[in-house]
């Protein structure tokens, strides 16, 4: 089977990226919603997730690299949304992946508000600078006081379940939207070469340009970002209270040779975002970010 598509952002383009990511967001946060009915409940909340120092990161092949300190913190941010006995919860956690054993953990945390592994989207953003879930290394305790052994996994899950349960606990009167644009400079395909072999093009590495795709230059990337707005509903009128927002591209800003924890450019992304509306006088916004079609299959 051929590689199929595979989404990017270069080092040299990373942040500037992801400018053009949060600019566009904000701009389509700032059209109109078409209002639901105000049975429907949403709330917002966050949790810290940055472990101790001294661990191998996550999704980077360098074991010899450890955490030596903090760039920006690692955050689990959720958005719950209900309406009756519907229930749903987004959470976005700043890590390589969301494994199936701490989606289990995370449904037994929260089982008493209703969530379950059914209802619950456990989404990593795809930062290679976040702790690794696999080896597991620790050089102070995490959970129990005297224990060099903490378990990362166990930290992560309590600190998720906290923004859930925040969340649930910030819920209130809210009208949702969608809407979506195409970015088409923001990510590249890395494996240009593997994809067109798609189209029976067989051209050695680094020898193929996205105008070599026989389907045109946006065939190879998924450009598409799309936002759910999420306002609350305070009377007559509505203020911003969340932005879900996806798009396709790896979080590999930072090099292998980091070692210092960090959201990479997804994590600046929120954090423009929410800094931007809060210049416009909505604070305590939250965006979420949804890490979207980024994987390839084996050849």
């Amino acid at each position: 089977m051929r590689i199929g598509k595979r989404n990017k952002i270069t080092r040299r383009v990373a942040l500037a990226s992801a400018v053009g990511v949060f600019a566009l967001t904000v701009s389509l946060a700032g059209g109109g919603v078409r209002a639901a009915s105000t049975r429907l409940q949403a709330g917002v909340g966050v949790a810290d997730i940055t472990p101790d120092l001294g661990r191998n990161f996550d999704g980077y092949v360098r074991p010899d690299i450890l955490a030596n300190g903090v760039a920006t913190r690692l955050w689990a941010r959720t958005l719950v949304l209900t309406r009756g006995a519907r229930k749903i919860a987004l959470v976005s956690v700043d890590l390589v992946g969301a494994l199936g054993d701490m989606h289990h953990a995370l449904a037994g945390r929260v089982a008493d508000l209703g969530l379950t592994e059914n209802n619950i989207l456990l989404l990593g953003s795809h930062t290679h600078s976040g702790p690794d879930m696999m080896i597991n290394t620790t050089s102070t305790p995490t959970i129990e006081a005297g224990n060099p052994g903490a378990n990362v996994k166990a930290f992560l899950v309590q600190q998720i379940a906290l923004s859930v349960r925040r969340a649930y606990a910030n819920l209130r009167p809210a009208s949702i939207g969608w809407s979506s644009v195409s970015i088409p400079n923001a990510s590249d395909n890395r494996s240009l070469e593997a994809h067109v072999a798609n189209f029976g093009i067989d051209a050695p590495p680094h020898t193929k340009t996205p105008a070599d795709d026989p389907k045109g230059p946006l065939d190879a990337i998924d450009p598409v970002l799309g936002l759910l707005r999420i306002d609350a509903v305070e009377g007559s009128h509505t203020v911003p209270m969340a932005a879900w927002f996806r798009f396709s591209a790896h979080d590999t800003a930072f090099p292998p040779a980091n070692d210092l924890y960090t959201s990479d450019w997804s994590g600046l992304s929120e954090w423009r975002f929410e800094q931007d509306l809060a210049a416009q006088g909505h604070r305590g916004v939250v965006a979420l970010f949804a890490n979207g079609d980024e994987t390839c299959g084996p050849q």
